[in-house]
């Protein structure tokens, strides 16, 4: 996290608007939530220097039962997608939920991906087909509407993007873990079965993250 992808909170202008924001987006995220009949949510307003923390600080600061609940949302990129086979569940995009204390490996979630589509909807996608980068940051503001470190799932622009859900975080117990909330110092904690409800026709679970980092 570089000093730059922080908000800018030089002035009392800035300042101000910048907490404008986050109330509003708190407000917001509570109103989703509640008319969703989606009760087990909890907002937190972490320091501004939150990524700057380890995760046992993070761990502390947010209330959670585990560090493995604390997880990011990225959008990544098929940079092999191939337009002439798109359907609902191949597409070029995918917002991917990692937990920070997995490893992270994108040729994984490529040959998991591959695997799923192919033996559950009898696809005949190959290897060639899959090749995930990190997308850029411009391109996931415009399809989230969040920037680098506040993107989550939650009230994202474009509603159709198919969500990758490590299967590992239901070895978590209680399954409650938390996002980005669209704000930089925002954190949002859901159960898994509330998580479901609001997106689970979008959301594929998938084994792609099972090795814990030391």
């Amino acid at each position: 996290m570089t000093e730059e992808e922080k908000p800018k909170l030089d002035t009392p202008l800035e300042k101000l608007s910048h907490r404008v924001n986050l109330d509003y987006q708190k407000l917001k995220l509570t109103e989703y939530f509640l008319s969703n009949n989606c009760y087990s949510f909890r907002i937190v307003e972490t320091p501004i220097n939150y990524y700057d923390m380890n995760l046992d600080e993070r761990q502390k600061i947010v209330q959670t039962h585990s560090k493995s609940t604390l997880c990011k949302s990225i959008i990544l990129e098929n940079k092999n997608f191939d337009p002439s086979i798109k359907c609902d569940l191949y597409q070029k995009f995918y917002l991917t939920i990692v937990q920070y204390v997995s490893e992270f490996n994108t040729e994984k979630i490529g040959r998991t991906l591959k695997n799923y589509l192919n033996s559950k909807f009898n696809l005949k996608l190959a290897n060639k087909h899959f090749h995930f980068r990190l997308c850029d940051n411009d391109l996931a503001f415009k399809m989230t509407g969040f920037t680098f470190n506040a993107i989550g799932p939650y009230l994202m622009k474009c509603k159709d993007l198919m969500i990758l859900f490590p299967k590992s975080l239901y070895d978590v117990y209680p399954e409650y873990f938390f996002l980005g909330g669209g704000e930089y110092e925002l954190k949002v904690g859901l159960t898994i079965d509330d998580f479901m409800k609001l997106l689970g026709k979008n959301t594929i679970v998938l084994d792609t993250a099972p090795d814990q980092k030391k």
